[in-house]
């Protein structure tokens, strides 16, 4: 490489077999020379050592010898972990959401790099494969899905975390900034775009190894850009006045750091949404012309209740309401972390302090009292495609909804001058497809299409139906940014791009907030412009966009939505009226829309076909030997406890979920739960499971019989099926749920019902089909399905093979004869 072992006397070092001992003695230790400097080094540490002192400068001279020392001996310095603080667009086919966005902005910053001289060789070089980043809006690093971030959105402003050299000494972050985006603009003016997808607005260095860009941002706000079209429609009566209103006419008050002067109420901004310079900064007079007569302002408070209806809501703690107990008493200890506060809390808790009169089990939760007022979170199953009600991801919060600004654009169209709602969303993680949905119900409800209390409806944990709501179009959807509270106080930094003087450093310099205020105002223009390429309805005026998707989506989704909202209804005051009412239905709230008949009135034939499977399953059940079933199975099933008080809710599914999570191996008995329409349920499976012989189902060894009758029917109701496992319910009745577990990965399921029962269908993507004594397939790994209620006697046998079980068949299970 660089060295060449030398003898003082300049030979090679080389002797013959015959000089070999003579030279030992005469000649001094071979020496390491440098090829650059030509000085001799007792060893090759000591050669590389001052080469690593010198970096290498002695052997400039000598290309190939200089990559061989950047390449095998040159300490590589490891890279600064940086925030980069970036905003797009989605383009087509280029850029659908953030990662595509990141992955462009990091290549045009090493290309950047690569430009600066000498700067590439001496860092830490990862290969592509090996590039790792994170973002507020990704999911990568939860792992799931369910909250990836909406593809065709953009962002005005995001954080990306990634590893990159440090800046060299005589180039300013602003260089840096102006540098790179001449490159992105470069490569995008090649694509022929309107506007450069994607800006770069800050950088800035994260000293913290552990911080991550996207699983400790505190909350997150996403903003819509929504036509006045979508709103005013219906309302042609009032559409010109709500138009000419302050609240919908042009402002600024969504730039960063500007505050409007103050106008009196009913007051208008002049027409452009700037005052004039003589009368800046004094108060507008009141116009009485100006001021909304009384339907329009009752139109405004509907709008604005119909928003807080769907966020958030701080409420009064329920001291009777254990998940509510519970979730607070979380709250209180995760603020309560010094010793301090630990030791103030232990000795309350000894003096019988903190209200706890024993009534309730808050052993906890000590700091939990009546006083206390909490957030109360939401259920959002009902505002995606695959997330189901018990699943812990779809509680989540939506702390705040709101109009945070109204915008014209009459120099993208001059023929449309009605104005864009900038309509602001913030909570602590959204699921795919929930602010679209949430848009989409609002709007629904604003137009009057259908009734407020859809709301009560979807958001219902204890409604054991989806009540799908519609997804409003992506194009006026984007990021507005994330926050890191925590962090900021821990770096001493601001991390969100505001203007605040609480710490000198960070994404609050002047600079910074002209830069994001000018990519708000082309992200603005831009998607006005999106929205208007399809054009304006000459009939009516409306945005083609906006008429298609009322006519193809909300309209459609409304006349079936108030169908539902009208079983709801029934299911609900019959819930109210069984627990103040009926003793033996109290405890449950879990009511049918219509009454079954009753078992006494159901036909009890059973099909010669389905004989020997019904008998072994009753005699399981007479003889009281159901198998137990997992908590976590629990979750998905409507069950009530025997032991449940009168003027008791079924558990709620916070509880249920705590319960599965801290007790994985805990089992519960099917007989332990209320007789009864979904009541008495178990669960279990035979046949094969993944996993190895240990995994394999205990009861295949306890109801042989069962087993091979089970496998002999599917062969008779589908001859070309021939599955490996079977899962066998007893009065269960399932809530909306995609098939996890074993069930993951799965082939297509066949389904049958048995017993003397009335109801029970079953829900498949909202599709609904009669299962007694008639079998279906359908995708239970993919499809939400779920079970309507039923009254009478009801088991199920579904029949699947999960992955892993390819190629076993449970007909050929061999057992030892008795």
């Amino acid at each position: 490489m660089t060295t060449t072992a030398t003898a003082p006397d300049g030979s090679n070092g080389q002797m013959t077999g015959e000089s070999k001992g003579v030279s030992n003695l005469k000649n001094p230790p071979r020496t390491n020379v440098c090829k650059g400097c030509a000085l001799a080094f007792p060893s090759k540490n000591k050669l590389f050592k001052h080469l690593q002192d010198t970096d290498g400068i002695c052997l400039k001279d000598d290309p190939q010898e200089y990559a061989n020392y950047c390449k095998y001996v040159r300490k590589k310095k490891k890279l600064d972990k940086v925030l980069i603080l970036f905003g797009y667009l989605p383009v087509a086919s280029l850029i659908r959401n953030g990662t595509d966005a990141a992955t462009f902005l990091i290549h045009a910053m090493e290309e950047w790099q690569s430009q600066q001289e000498g700067s590439t060789d001496i860092f830490e070089q990862p290969d592509e494969s090996e590039r790792k980043f994170n973002r507020s809006y990704g999911h990568e690093q939860r792992g799931v899905d369910i909250v990836a971030q909406d593809n065709d959105t953009g962002a005005i402003t995001e954080v990306l975390s990634v590893k990159l050299q440090p800046l060299p000494p005589n180039i300013t972050v602003d260089n840096l900034l102006d540098e790179v985006q001449a490159i992105l603009n470069a490569q995008f003016a090649a694509e022929a775009a309107i506007v450069v997808p994607i800006r770069i607005l800050g950088r800035q260095i994260m000293k913290q190894a552990k911080f991550s860009a996207e699983m400790d941002s505190t909350n997150r706000r996403v903003e819509y850009v929504l036509p006045m079209d979508f709103l005013s429609w219906c309302t042609p009566e009032i559409q010109d006045r709500l138009e000419a209103l302050p609240s919908f006419s042009e402002n600024n008050k969504h730039s960063i750091g500007t505050r409007l002067p103050h106008y009196a109420r009913g007051s208008c901004f002049f027409p452009n949404g700037a005052e004039k310079k003589e009368d800046e900064g004094k108060q507008v007079e009141d116009k009485p012309q100006n001021l909304p007569d009384v339907q329009v302002l009752a139109y405004l408070h509907k709008l604005k209740k119909l928003m807080q209806s769907l966020s958030t809501q701080i409420v009064q703690l329920d001291m009777n309401d254990k998940a509510a107990v519970m979730e607070k008493g979380f709250s209180l200890q995760k603020r309560r972390r010094t010793k301090r506060s630990k030791k103030e809390d232990s000795r309350a808790q000894d003096d019988g302090e903190d209200g706890d009169d024993g009534d309730n089990d808050q052993s906890n939760t000590p700091n939990v009292v009546a006083k206390h007022k909490m957030l109360k979170r939401k259920r959002f199953h009902n505002f995606t495609e695959s997330v189901m009600a018990h699943e812990y991801l779809a509680y989540r919060r939506l702390d705040r909804m709101y109009h945070r600004a109204c915008l014209r654009f009459p120099e993208v169209d001059p023929t449309y001058n009605k104005p864009f709602l900038v309509v602001s969303l913030t909570g602590d993680l959204f699921l795919t497809g929930q602010v679209l949905r949430v848009i989409g119900l609002f709007l629904s409800i604003a137009n009057g299409l259908i009734d407020a209390d859809i709301v009560d409806c979807v958001f219902d944990e204890e409604y054991p139906h989806l009540i799908p709501t519609p997804p409003v179009l992506p194009l006026g959807m984007m990021a507005g940014e994330a926050n890191y509270m925590t962090w900021e106080g821990k770096v001493k930094s601001i991390l969100t791009a505001r203007k605040t003087d609480r710490y000198p450093n960070g994404w609050n310099q002047m600079s910074t907030l002209q830069r994001v205020k000018d990519w708000q105002e082309v992200v603005y223009r831009e998607i006005a412009r999106r929205w208007l390429v399809q054009g304006v309805d000459k009939e009516s005026g409306r945005l083609v966009a906006e008429k298609e998707w009322t006519e193809r989506v909300l309209k459609p989704w409304a006349k079936k939505a108030n169908e539902q909202l009208s079983a709801y209804r029934t299911w609900k005051t019959e819930s109210e009226i069984a627990i103040g009412n009926n003793p033996e239905n109290n405890a449950s709230g879990e009511q049918k829309f219509e009454d079954p008949a009753l078992p006494a009135t159901i036909d009890a034939t059973v099909p010669e076909l389905f004989e020997k499977v019904l008998f072994h399953l009753r005699k399981i059940d007479e003889t009281a030997q159901w198998p137990s079933t997992t908590l976590k199975r629990q979750l998905v099933m409507v069950s009530t406890n025997k032991d449940a008080k009168e003027d008791e809710k079924t558990e709620s599914l916070s509880m249920a979920h705590m319960k599965a999570k801290n007790n994985k191996e805990t089992r519960s008995s099917a007989y332990s739960f209320a007789e009864g329409q979904g009541g008495a349920s178990g669960s279990f499976s035979v046949g094969y499971m993944p996993g190895g012989i240990n995994k394999q189902p205990k009861s295949n060894s306890l109801f042989p019989e069962l087993v091979q009758a089970a496998f002999e029917l599917e062969t008779k109701l589908f001859p070309n099926r021939a599955s490996s496992t079977i899962a066998i319910n007893r009065n269960a009745q399932f809530r909306p749920h995609t098939d996890s577990g074993a069930g993951a990965g799965q082939s297509t399921s066949l389904i049958v019902g048995l017993g003397t029962y009335s109801g029970g269908e079953l829900m498949v993507e909202g599709e609904q089909h009669d299962i007694r004594y008639k079998a279906i397939e359908f995708n239970g790994w993919t499809e939400r399905h779920w079970t309507m209620p039923f009254s009478g006697e009801r088991y199920s046998l579904v029949w699947f093979t999960p992955k892993g079980c390819e190629g076993m068949r449970g007909i050929d299970i061999e057992f030892e004869q008795s």
